[in-house]
């Protein structure tokens, strides 16, 4: 529920699938970060029709917390992708400042702070910016398939993306307007739609370091996964990219 008269100056997105595990980390999380930042700010859990206790777990947590102003769970009747959860939540974000990153606990919800000051710092230049984070510590044949998805997204669609699906994304509202409330893809081809517009629209991409955790509890839904879910990401990958590379080469 969103209280009338808060006015956040950032809202973060976080899309959730089955991450019940999670949900109190992430609320404990949230409701420390109050007594760090500085900065009024609106969380949005988008749950994407869990089959676990997610909704609840983070519901009881926001009222734990007391942090019903400014933490709301909205639950979709069906699954509909992440691209799509995240899209439904900016669609209700109330902030100038848009941002997502994921309920996984791999990389620290603070970070999006980190990329709100970069964001803001570079604005008062006047300059147009997207910032992101960029992933250390990572696995090494993580790493490796990064670099290869970054290589070939230059060769096929002539711009050079790094570390695509790093979080946290940070953007203004006007970004958001422009390029990304419509035809964004419903899977995890948004972070690549992103970036892309982002860079063919002459956005600054700044990048942020963030340290890559293993993941704790809960299963991984993307490229965090094994080995099977790492080829089923990179294949839908590949062919958004194909997707793309096609109108390019048509312009």
């Amino acid at each position: 529920m969103q209280i009338p008269g808060y006015e956040p100056s950032i809202s973060l997105i976080i899309p959730c699938y089955n991450e019940a595990e999670n949900a109190k980390f992430v609320i404990s999380k949230i409701a420390k970060l109050r007594s760090e930042i500085t900065i009024p700010f609106e969380v949005i859990f988008v749950d994407g029709c869990s089959s676990d206790a997610t909704p609840d777990k983070l519901h009881a947590g926001i009222v734990e917390h007391s942090m019903e102003q400014n933490v709301s769970v909205h639950v979709m009747p069906s699954r509909r992708g992440y691209g799509h959860d995240i899209i439904y939540g900016l669609q209700q974000a109330r902030a100038n400042v848009l941002s997502w990153t994921h309920a996984d606990m791999q990389t620290d919800i603070k970070d999006v702070f980190t990329a709100y000051d970069c964001l803001k710092a570079l604005e008062v230049q006047n300059k147009k910016v997207f910032v992101k984070g960029k992933r250390l510590q990572r696995p090494k044949l993580d790493a490796i398939l990064t670099f290869a998805m970054q290589v070939f997204t230059l060769l096929a669609i002539r711009v050079n993306l790094n570390d695509i699906n790093a979080q946290p994304k940070v953007f203004t509202r006007e970004f958001f307007d422009n390029h990304l409330s419509k035809d964004a893809p419903n899977d995890f081809s948004l972070d690549l739609f992103a970036l892309y517009h982002a860079k063919i629209k002459g956005y600054q991409i700044k990048t942020i370091p963030v340290y890559f955790r293993a993941r704790q509890f809960g299963e991984a839904k993307g490229g965090g996964g094994n080995l099977r879910l790492k080829c089923i990401l990179i294949l839908r990958t590949i062919k958004y990219i194909l997707k793309l590379s096609s109108k390019v080469f048509k312009a």
